[in-house]
């Protein structure tokens, strides 16, 4: 818990949404875990997080794209 948010709830409650929406949605992020990992707790516990919501929203998602230096990759399709 950090400044008074469930995390893994606020994830759940993300996730949740997503599946019961009709809407096309475009979710944007950083990918966090191809660097070095920190030595600061909070800092390991963000990118965990970041890593479950990424895999989560993934599986949930009819397509999953990535690009690195403006060349898109896709990860998943339907």
């Amino acid at each position: 818990m950090v400044h008074g948010i469930n995390q893994e709830k606020a994830i759940e409650q993300l996730c949740e949404a997503l599946k019961q929406s009709a809407a096309k949605i475009f979710l944007v992020s950083n990918e966090t875990s191809l660097g070095v990992v920190p030595a600061e707790p909070m800092s390991r516990h963000f990118l965990d997080n970041a890593g479950l919501l990424h895999q989560k929203i993934a599986d949930i998602a009819s397509q999953v794209d990535i690009v690195i230096a403006g060349l898109p990759l896709t990860l998943k399709s339907s």
